[in-house]
């Protein structure tokens, strides 16, 4: 029998909330993950949902170094365990060709090359890390999960239709339960079950 799973995607964008939301209530400062989702929104705003992501990552980086003194130092620690903690669960949905799977294999082999051999060809030498590409690394995880938000809700007009009522409805049950239970199953599935019920009675 045919499934309607239609809305079913909406189970990434419960992810990302998750993952920020367990970031945001380990840190002791909030303000590099609301440099992340304020450059993000900001982008948004200025270069459409097709341009923005690049804006966005080089805002991001900007305004973390011109702000290094006043953020060094006051978080990173917890979103850098949610990254390491989490990782391993992102996972995409649908099905793909065998050509598809194909490219998006060798895209993974060559972007885990470059990976590992970056690195290597910026510090040549045994010296240590310079400082700012450490605190970047601390900094950084937090502001990545805000922008992940943004760019998983960046076809969504809210300006026309249902001005996202589905969505923002179903965000809203996501950070509920998780502030709730902080469950992170119980909050990707129950924000998913409200967004596919939404989607098909009320906002039809």
């Amino acid at each position: 029998l045919p499934v309607d799973l239609t809305g079913i995607d909406f189970i990434m964008k419960a992810l990302f909330i998750v993952i920020f939301l367990d970031c945001w209530m380990r840190e002791d400062d909030h303000r590099a993950s609301l440099v992340g989702l304020g450059a993000a929104l900001l982008s948004l705003a200025a270069f459409g949902a097709d341009g923005f992501l690049v804006p966005a990552l080089l805002a991001i980086v900007a305004l973390l170094l011109l702000f290094r003194r006043q953020l060094e130092g006051g978080t990173g620690n917890g979103a850098e365990r949610e990254l390491h903690r989490h990782r391993s669960r992102i996972r995409g949905g649908g099905s793909m060709s065998a050509a598809e799977m194909v490219v998006m294999i060798a895209a993974g082999a060559l972007a885990t090359q470059l990976t590992r051999w970056l690195p290597f060809l910026a510090f040549p030498t045994p010296e240590k890390t310079p400082k700012t590409v450490t605190y970047l690394g601390k900094v950084l995880p937090a502001c990545m999960w805000g922008l992940l938000i943004v760019y998983c809700f960046r076809t969504g007009d809210p300006f026309s239709g249902w001005h996202m009522a589905p969505e923002l409805i179903a965000a809203d049950t996501v950070v509920g339960l998780h502030v709730w239970k902080r469950n992170m199953s119980l909050s990707m599935i129950g924000g998913t079950l409200v967004y596919m019920l939404l989607i098909r009675t009320v906002f039809v």
